[in-house]
């Protein structure tokens, strides 16, 4: 374990070995994971987003991947969905692209 971290923290001798007995015991990494296929919106969702004319309206999934959107949403969105890293996600969008 990095002792740099152990440092940064200031942990004094018994916190440090704590700190390496729980890295010890931490799961090694699993390989990479495969994500689950995408699966296809169901038509009612499109057609509720496309009814909602007065706002902007999308639907995403835990990682904040945006599966489907009205109109309005696309419109405030553009520069996401004009990148071409897929899927578009809104959270990296938001925090980490200048153009948000």
């Amino acid at each position: 374990m990095d002792t740099g971290l152990a440092r940064v923290l200031h942990l004094d001798d018994g916190e440090r070995q704590y700190l390496y007995d729980l890295a010890r015991r931490a799961p090694a990494p699993a390989a990479a994971r495969r994500r689950a296929p995408a699966r296809r919106l169901r038509p009612a969702l499109q057609y509720m987003l496309d009814a909602i004319s007065g706002a902007p309206a999308w639907i995403h999934n835990d990682r904040q991947d945006m599966l489907a959107a009205n109109h309005l949403a696309r419109a405030l969105y553009a520069p996401l969905l004009a990148d071409s890293r897929r899927p578009a996600n809104i959270a990296r969008f938001i925090y980490l692209d200048p153009a948000a």
